[in-house]
Formats: structure tokens, sequence, C-alpha cells
């Protein structure tokens, strides 16, 4: 059974319209609204089915929303390489009321970390939509099924580039048929994809290129603390720390004679001390421990559903 919202957009994918209005997560900024054109979409979804190597008749799942990319994309990949498509409300555990596997499964981090016992069930599975913690990846590493992690915007219609999870060089994106990618001089990313309409998008993702079609993410621009002249990537610290049993990020906060303090913040109702946490901390080089930590009772959450953390250290300063 089509949901009535995955039925209106599929009928404005197949009305006779060039384009799609499609909305913005609005992890960066402002959600909005963006004009794609179908044939780009197309062209996307043919990128995806090449590199997981899906077939005619493979059972897929749409178990996120169809109102946003990563949801019409998937409807668009089972028309264009005529897959089985089953459609379900958006939950945490979509597959727990439904029987049998699937081939080829999208998912974002709090379905596939309610899900787990679930996962066998899936052939291939791709997890976008945000960052993995440590935790999830640690669980997901040993499963026998292919399960890659995407990297992608709405503007480059879902993923350009995937890595896989469970491998021995799970931290590295290998990009899709057909995408170039280089650096600015700030060491972002920067994309070409004339086959999605895409020429010298430049994003805030700091990476480290690896060949010509492949890269590690370390962190977002914006994210970079500057302490004592020594650049700090917060979310690649994380990765070296691992699971602490509450949910938390690193940031800087000005104030310093060296510049900027990196600082832990914690989701937690009562006060914590870094002393509690100092064996997650036996990994990091001498910059990279936090200096202060600080407890919010709830961290703020875009629109979408990932964690601002700009805001978040906003109400701590308030």
């Amino acid at each position: 059974m089509i949901s009535k919202s995955a039925a209106q957009v599929l009928a404005r994918f197949k009305d006779q319209n060039d384009f799609m209005e499609v909305q913005t997560s609005g992890s960066t900024g402002v959600p909005k609204i963006i004009k794609i054109e179908k044939s780009h979409m197309q062209a996307s979804a043919q990128m995806t089915l090449n590199f997981l190597n899906l077939q005619k008749g493979d059972k897929a799942l749409l178990c996120m929303s169809p109102a946003h990319i990563g949801g019409i994309m998937m409807m668009v990949r089972a028309e264009l390489g005529d897959l089985s498509l089953t459609i379900v409300e958006p939950s945490a555990r979509p597959l727990e009321n439904l029987k049998g596997n699937f081939d080829f499964v999208a998912m974002v981090p709090y379905q596939v970390a309610a899900s787990l016992e679930d996962l066998p069930r899936i052939k291939k599975l791709i997890i976008g939509g945000g960052p993995i913690s440590p935790d999830l990846e640690d669980q997901l590493r040993n499963l026998p099924n292919e399960i890659y992690h995407t990297y992608g915007m709405t503007e480059t219609i879902s993923h350009i580039a995937m890595r896989r999870v469970n491998s021995s060089d799970n931290e590295t994106f290998n990009t899709l048929p057909g995408i170039e990618i280089h650096l600015d001089e700030r060491g972002c990313l920067v994309i070409n994809a004339p086959a999605l309409g895409v020429k010298d998008l430049v994003t805030n993702d700091l990476v480290e290129l690896k060949s010509a079609d492949s890269f590690v993410w370390l962190g977002r621009h914006d994210n970079v603390v500057n302490s004592a002249g020594v650049k700090l990537h917060p979310e690649s610290i994380e990765k070296k720390i691992g699971d602490i049993g509450y949910p938390y990020f690193l940031a800087g906060i000005q104030g310093s004679k060296f510049g900027e303090s990196l600082v832990m913040v914690v989701e937690s109702d009562e006060p914590m001390e870094l002393e509690t946490f100092k064996n997650h901390f036996q990994a990091l080089g001498k910059y990279e421990i936090p200096k202060q930590i600080f407890s919010v009772p709830k961290f703020v959450m875009t629109e979408s559903g990932k964690l601002n953390r700009k805001e978040t250290l906003n109400h701590i300063a308030q």
C-alpha cells in the first residue's frame, strides 16, 4: 500500500514538468526549496543502481520521508531500475512488522541503531542523513551484509560517494561513476558532476583526498577549532573518543589566551566532570583533550533532526 504522500511525490516525478521542487534539509542553514531537473535525478539514480549492482526485480524498501531527497530518490531508483518497492511510514524500526528479506534499503542513523536485530535481513543497506556514531560503527563492523555510509546533499541529488562501513578501509568514501572532486584553498571538497548539473559546488566539508575518486571526511570547516595555532577537527576527535554513554559533541569557545579552547558538551540533566571520561581520552593528542565540560538537558536540533552545534553552544552562552 503506497502512502498518500509517496503517491503524490511519484505523480510529480512522472508528470510533464522537466523539474521537481525539493526542500533542502536545513543542516547548515534555513531550509529552502530548490528546483532539480528530472533528467539529473534519473542520472543520479542510475549511478547508484550501477555502483550497488542492483538488478531488475530486487526488493527495495522505502522507510524514510518521501518529502525529502533521500526518500524521493529511493522511488526514482525503483522506477528506473524496475525494483520491487515496498513503502512504509517512517519509524524507528521499519522492518519490525514486515516479513521477508530485502535487497536494498536506505535508512537514517537512528533507524539503523534501533533496527540492529533486523539488519541481517537486508542485503545492501545505505545510511544517510547524518554521521554514524562510533558506537554504532562498532556494532555494524562485523555484520556480513553490505553496509554503506553515504555522502551527499540535496544539491547533489542525494549521495555522490559511499564508504563501506564493514570493511578494512571503512573511513574512505569512494565517488560514484562520473563524479569529479578536488579541494579548494581551505581544504574543502569541491564537486563536479556534469550528469547531475553540478558544476564547481563548493562545500564546507574538510576532507583528505586519497585519490582522484576517493576521500576521507575530516569534519565541517565551520566547526574547526583553532587552539594555540593548532587546527582541531572536532568530528575526527569524537571518532577517537568513541561512545561515552551519553550523547555529546566537541566544539570551540572563545576566551582563552591561546584563541579557542576545545570543550565537550554532554546531553545530561546532571553536571559532569571531565575526570569521569579520562579513560576515553587516552588515544588523544595533547591539544585534542577537552579543557572543559558543559551539560545541557537537551541539544538543539535542526528541522531534519540533525544536531545544531552552533545553537546548542549559544544556549550555553546564554
